[in-house]
């Protein structure tokens, strides 16, 4: 006989595991980025070059033109400080876009006010 025929326990199962781990400690942990998206990459903020209070900004005038149908403002802003960043704001605050929300300085106007008029002209280009 064999060494393995006189052994009681079961032959020995190789499993391959793949595990990874990635660790940001720059980055608060959160339940959104937690979850994966469709193609199994994992949730990332989306970046924008905008500052808060022109991201509060924008935002406000397409509430306040009724292109978003959600009414609850602070909804909104939760929805905001989930999903973006700005190029210096990892996590941006409720606080913060809720004050910026409400009083927007006239550079941040200025500044939304020439992204608008680029869009027209692009949309005019064809």
């Amino acid at each position: 006989m064999t060494e393995e025929n006189n052994n009681p326990l079961p032959a020995r199962q190789i499993v391959d595991i793949n595990i990874n781990i990635n660790v940001d400690s720059n980055q608060k942990t959160t339940a959104k980025r937690s979850e994966l998206s469709d193609d199994n990459e994992p949730y990332e903020k989306i970046k924008t070059e905008l500052t808060v209070p022109q991201l509060a900004y924008i935002f406000r005038l397409l509430l306040d033109l009724g292109i978003f149908k959600q009414r609850k403002r602070t909804d909104i802003m939760k929805f905001i400080s989930d999903n973006f960043r700005t190029r210096n704001v990892e996590e941006i605050s409720i606080n913060s876009l809720r004050s910026k929300y409400y009083t927007t300085d006239e550079g941040s106007k200025q500044v939304i006010k020439d992204i608008l008029i680029k869009m027209v002209n692009q949309i005019n280009k064809g």
